[in-house]
């Protein structure tokens, strides 16, 4: 078998005979032979006997597990598995069959967490899961993850309350899904549909005395960079850069962004004409920046220091 040599395993008949041929596969070593041994004796023996004999040779029980896993034969591989005691791979066999059947995913699912144990950290997650596909199917929302969903909810749900099933809030809070995560996806949705109203209310509060705040769990600069990609105006842009609490920091993304506003305005909060008077020639004659920079330039109210 092992050299490519035709062989007849018909031959050996007893029970004892089959045993010696399992014995003698699983010391050669080769993975093509063991299998084909065991199919043979699948054949040909009495499932009880059969079991008997790859209780006591987990080589040959691995393979064979791993030709039915192949095969999809799903009901033999779950009852091998839990003949073998390995009832938590079995739970997790039936966890992966589960997900790959879209019809009956669902019903599969409900009978594997019902029937198979799991620790409490994997019934949370398929707990998890289940609600998620039963979300979906209420709401007809479909996709290949949680976020997926949550950006489908972001972009066409966006002013829906909390408690209806498809407000992204909802599925937010029934996944678990973390600050960073829901903010990600929600600035990234909205900002692909120019919605900067609904970006500043995401990540921007008002104070009691009239001012404002940042209420994020995401880094300025981050937000301030993905507002740019999807092609944020500059007054959108200035009025986040205020909130990046390092004046280098901010000044150097104001340069690679061309906010022009920021730049002006961290030169006269530092008192620095040179710098200004130089930055204002770069700019376009007659531009809105221009004038804005030429305007501080005249202000008698800055006491510049250079």
């Amino acid at each position: 078998m092992f050299l490519g040599q035709p062989y007849m395993l018909e031959l050996y008949r007893s029970y004892e005979d089959k045993k010696k041929l399992l014995e003698a596969a699983v010391a050669l070593g080769d993975g093509d032979t063991i299998l084909a041994v065991v199919l043979y004796l699948s054949k040909t023996l009495k499932k009880s006997l059969l079991n008997q004999l790859l209780m006591s040779s987990p080589v040959a029980a691995n393979h064979y597990a791993a030709h039915l896993s192949r095969r999809m034969q799903t009901s033999d591989l779950m009852d091998l598995l839990e003949m073998l005691g390995r009832s938590k791979d079995a739970s997790m066999k039936q966890f992966e069959v589960a997900c790959q059947n879209q019809q009956r995913q669902l019903q599969r699912l409900r009978n594997c967490a019902k029937n198979h144990y799991f620790d409490s950290k994997t019934s949370k997650i398929i707990e998890n899961f289940i609600q998620f596909l039963e979300w979906q199917d209420e709401t007809g929302i479909k996709g290949d993850s949680v976020i997926d969903c949550l950006s489908q909810a972001c972009h066409k749900h966006w002013s829906e309350a909390k408690g209806i099933p498809t407000s992204p809030l909802t599925l937010t809070n029934q996944q678990n899904i973390s600050d960073k995560q829901f903010q990600w996806t929600a600035v990234t949705a909205r900002a692909e549909l120019k919605a900067w109203g609904d970006v500043e209310n995401l990540f921007i509060a008002k104070s009691w005395l009239g001012g404002r705040k940042v209420k994020s769990s995401l880094s300025m600069e981050h937000i301030i960079t993905q507002l740019h990609k999807f092609g944020a105006p500059s007054s959108i842009l200035n009025g986040y850069m205020q909130f990046i609490d390092n004046v280098d920091r901010r000044l150097n993304i104001a340069r690679t962004l061309h906010c022009h506003k920021t730049i002006i305005d961290v030169y006269v909060s530092q008192r620095d004409r040179q710098s200004l008077v130089s930055y204002k020639s770069s700019l376009h004659p007659q531009s809105e920046e221009y004038f804005y920079a030429e305007n501080a330039l005249r202000s008698p109210a800055i006491k510049w220091r250079n």
